[in-house]
């Protein structure tokens, strides 16, 4: 049997364990540099929405704004307005210029 209540106290087969929100980021996440494993570290992203992320990256190529991630299917206008303020977007580094050659 499994209960929640809203306490945060979740009861599995007799056994109490507390439910704990995922805590923020303690810094922005780049959300064009971020692998799987760092989006999650945003509110609302778990392995299936990371991977849309990735996938729109990978399609469209670097994120100009943090709003684009509105073109994710099924994000709701609350679950933007959560993570926005824990993501951030920045070019990704240029390439690196080969030594010039004498």
């Amino acid at each position: 049997m499994i209960r929640a209540w809203a306490c945060g106290i979740l009861l599995i087969g007799g056994f109490l364990l507390p439910l704990r929100a995922k805590q923020p980021p303690p810094q922005p996440v780049n959300i064009n540099t971020a692998n799987a494993e760092q989006l999650q570290q945003l509110p609302g992203i778990g392995p299936a929405r990371a991977a849309q992320i990735l996938r729109l990256r990978e399609k469209n190529g670097p994120f100009r704004s943090v709003e684009e991630l509105r073109a994710l299917p099924r994000l709701s206008e609350k679950q933007f307005q959560q993570l926005k303020r824990y993501a951030t977007v920045s070019p990704a580094a240029p390439p690196a210029k080969a030594p010039a050659r004498r």
